[in-house]
């Protein structure tokens, strides 16, 4: 019963605020006065209850403290509280114009001539109360009714709150009668009791609660002191007419209804004054037979009451729930949107994943790509909640599960909550679901520009999920954050290409102007060579000696011719402009081992080439013999940091239908696993000191690119192994037709 009474009072509250809440319209003056003064500074009565005061937890309270919130709310008035000060010191203060405005205070003389007053908001009436056993000696009857007069005043000990108004009107109506100051109300009421006191003069609104809350039963109120009401105001700094304007304002808007209303929600329990013995036991009695009817009726209600507050109880607990997930995914939207994008793009995926594992509680959550024909979801990151690990998450073809993916193109967002029965996810039910106890998906596309990139997978395990509308909302959100992710990792490496290709671009010319130059003394050193034979040819020497002569002049043409070819395949290399055609794979990988020969033989490597010399490959050759340098330079440091034993670098061509399948394998003990799988990423490098990190970036930018392929590693038995997809044209066997 009490939660429902509390139930209805709450709606009536909240119904009574929605009822003041339209906008109040000040005048354009007004609004560019309370920008002019941001700050205003309020002083309070810490005791007065409950007009206002001092909460338990140095709040300002009461009637006027939610008059005030009203007035914020209206006109957005930047209010500073001061809760510490004593009244005297509010006063004080407000003298020298340390206080701005006071939000409840009565009028006098005295303080008019530092304070200007609003409208009076709320009349409040002074009593007498004296102790039970007081005996009228110092009070008398004024015209036989439950009235009492100071005119009459002739003995005992009269007590006020000092700086009150009734201080002052007394002391200015009555000056010959003696009064004793107390700094509060309650130290008022302790006053008579104590019997240093016989009589005090308080505010009926805050003697009720005060004597009621503190069991002061020893004490009687009597009748009004004043035939009149006294008035409570806001009062402002003399020099502030113009917040004066805008306190009335916001008081003729709040409306007498509204502030009868906030008083009665503050109002102690109403009694008659000067109750009698008989009237309480009269009043008694009639409590005991409400009270006997109010019971019955409860136990009437008893089960429609449980029912009530467990519905209360579950709805509340509901929208608590609510509000406080929508609160942690807010926040870790906020946290998504400060992520440093500027990293590899597995450590965005990995960090992504946590965070909605974390927001959601899901077990699992997946990051899958497609690859370029769109035909298979290759996992690019799996976290698990339970063991905090972030590992691979496997391939799925389309062809094996063509029920989902055509609804993943269909529908955009999977929201499934019984992953068993559901028709767009039952071709997983043989092996996938059972195995890893996936009850529940929540699956939607990653878009980069205009195209779908993969897919954010979200699966519930143990028990089924109805997936809400924020949930979906929040992993829409983070499916956003994963398509920026990937746009400005692409955008990071087209700007690392650009960089590339215009270093390649300057090295290009800086080797043109260095062929220039070597090819002179080449030329020269062939030319003499050849007029040393035809002098050889002329001159009287032995046969044997001439035979000698000859063969090491056609040895020296051989080498100078050499140099001239490497030479022009440097210039070759760096050469900006390049067309697409038909290369033989064989020619081109000498052609980069050549380049490489003093690193090989350096470090005493062999190379196993096994590569049918009648295999041609369509595309950009030097773009090739970059990618070919690079990963053999890559396998080279490889051998020579681990000082690998009897080193080898096997390369294996296999043609197939469509592509010639290229794998380059070392010896060197493989790729350390921690940078496997971000290896092409750029930056990642595991050389010290002279890495960059860009050759690997680069060489798989080329074959995406240059030759609409891949590149990929993986670990062997003895090292790594790079393997990677080249077009051809025709089968095995085919004659070579290429450029001249």
């Amino acid at each position: 019963m009490i939660g429902l009474i509390r139930f209805f009072i709450i709606g009536f509250y909240w119904l009574a605020t929605v009822t003041i809440a339209n906008e109040l319209a000040l005048t354009q003056a007004q609004q560019q006065w309370l920008k002019a003064h941001p700050d205003i500074r309020i002083g309070i009565d810490q005791h007065w209850y409950p007009v206002e005061y001092v909460d338990n937890d140095g709040m300002a309270a009461g009637i006027s403290n939610d008059i005030v919130q009203l007035m914020v709310q209206q006109s957005n008035i930047d209010l500073t509280y001061n809760n510490q000060l004593s009244w005297s010191e509010v006063i004080e203060r407000a003298k020298n114009k340390q206080i701005d405005l006071v939000s409840a205070v009565g009028k006098t003389k005295e303080r008019e001539e530092f304070w200007l007053y609003s409208k009076p908001y709320l009349a409040t009436k002074t009593v007498f109360v004296t102790k039970n056993n007081y005996l009228n000696t110092g009070l008398k009857w004024t015209n036989n009714l439950d009235h009492r007069s100071l005119d009459t005043w002739y003995q005992g000990q009269l007590a006020v709150v000092k700086n009150y108004p009734t201080h002052s009107r007394i002391k200015n109506e009555w000056p010959d009668i003696p009064l004793l100051l107390k700094p509060t109300q309650m130290a008022l009421l302790q006053a008579l009791q104590s019997g240093e006191a016989d009589v005090a003069v308080i505010n009926l609104d805050t003697a009720l609660p005060i004597i009621n809350a503190h069991h002061m039963m020893d004490l009687n109120i009597h009748g009004d002191v004043f035939s009149e009401p006294e008035y409570v105001y806001f009062a402002a700094r003399k020099d502030w007419p113009e917040l004066i304007e805008i306190i009335n304002a916001n008081l003729d808007f709040i409306g007498s209804t509204e502030i009868e209303r906030i008083r009665q929600k503050w109002a102690a329990t109403s009694v008659e004054l000067g109750i009698s013995k008989e009237n309480i036991i009269f009043a008694f009695a009639g409590f005991i037979v409400i009270v006997g009817l109010i019971l019955i009726y409860v136990l009437l209600l008893k089960r429609s009451k449980k029912k009530i507050e467990a519905i209360v109880k579950s709805q509340s607990n509901d929208l608590f729930n609510n509000y406080q997930r929508l609160k942690d995914q807010n926040n870790n939207r906020a946290a998504l949107s400060k992520m440093n994008f500027d990293r590899p793009l597995l450590a965005l995926f990995q960090e992504l994943s946590y965070n909605v594992a974390t927001t959601l509680t899901v077990e699992r959550v997946s990051i899958w790509r497609y690859n370029q024909e769109k035909t298979k979801l290759n996992g690019v990151n799996l976290y698990q909640h339970s063991t905090d690990q972030h590992t691979a998450a496997g391939v799925l073809a389309v062809k094996d599960f063509p029920s989902y993916f055509a609804a993943l193109d269909r529908d955009r967002i999977l929201a499934i909550d019984d992953t068993m029965t559901d028709v767009r996810t039952q071709e997983f039910t043989p092996e996938y679901l059972p195995s890893n106890n996936i009850v529940s998906m929540l699956d939607l596309p990653i878009m980069v520009d205009g195209n779908v990139y993969g897919v954010l997978c979200l699966e519930q395990t143990n028990k089924p999920r109805q997936w809400t509308e924020d949930e979906i909302g929040y992993a829409v959100s983070v499916s956003d954050f994963a398509s920026l992710m990937i746009e400005s990792s692409n955008r990071r490496a087209n700007m690392d290409t650009l960089i590339s290709q215009s270093r390649h671009v300057v090295m290009g010319e800086m080797i043109a102007m260095l062929v220039h130059q070597w090819k002179q003394p080449l030329t020269t050193l062939m030319l003499k060579t050849g007029t040393i034979k035809d002098k050889l040819s002329t001159m009287k020497v032995d046969d044997a000696d001439s035979a000698f002569l000859i063969g090491q002049l056609d040895g020296v043409e051989s080498v100078l011719e050499d140099q001239n070819h490497m030479i022009q395949d440097f210039r070759d290399f760096f050469h900006p402009d390049k067309d697409s055609a038909l290369f033989s794979l064989s020619e081109a990988v000498l052609s980069s081992i050549d380049i490489l020969d003093n690193q090989l033989t350096k470090y005493h490597i062999d190379v196993d080439i096994n590569i049918d010399s009648q295999i041609a490959v369509f595309g950009f050759e030097r773009d090739f013999r970059h990618v070919m340098i690079n990963i053999l330079n890559n396998a080279i440091d490889q051998i020579a940091d681990h000082k690998t034993s009897c080193p080898i670098i096997k390369l294996t061509a296999k043609p197939a239908e469509r592509v010639i399948n290229l794998a380059i394998e070392d010896n060197a003990g493989g790729v350390d696993k921690a940078i496997i799988n971000t290896i092409f990423e750029p930056y990642a490098s595991t050389k010290k000191l002279n890495g960059t990190g860009l050759g690997l970036y680069i060489s798989k930018r080329i074959m995406q690119d240059s030759f609409r392929s891949n590149i990929f590693v993986e670990n062997t038995a003895t090292g790594a192994k790079f393997s990677m997809a080249l077009p051809r044209q025709g089968g095995v066997g085919d004659k070579l037709h290429l450029k001249k």
